[in-house]
């Protein structure tokens, strides 16, 4: 597995998945504030588009501490306890 994130935050906040065709996605941070927006934005990705099960879960991570259920060292700090 390559070294490259397949998925990251850009300079103007904006998230970009790589799909497997090298294709970058953009996803608005800025919209997401809540659990629903991730599986939202997720379901928006998988059925436009094929990624590596990776990208996918980089892009669930990064969502996930831009709204505070993840902290930055990848623990979940909220799963079942909101």
């Amino acid at each position: 597995m390559s070294d490259k994130p397949l998925a990251y935050v850009e300079d103007d906040g904006d998230m970009v998945v790589i799909d497997i065709f090298d294709s970058k996605v953009h996803v608005a941070l800025m919209n997401v504030t809540k659990p629903e927006h991730i599986v939202q934005q997720i379901w928006r990705l998988s059925t436009k588009n094929n990624y590596e099960s990776e990208a996918l879960k980089q892009a669930v991570e990064i969502m996930s501490q831009k709204i505070g259920i993840m902290n930055t060292a990848g623990d979940w700090t909220f799963v079942g306890n909101a």
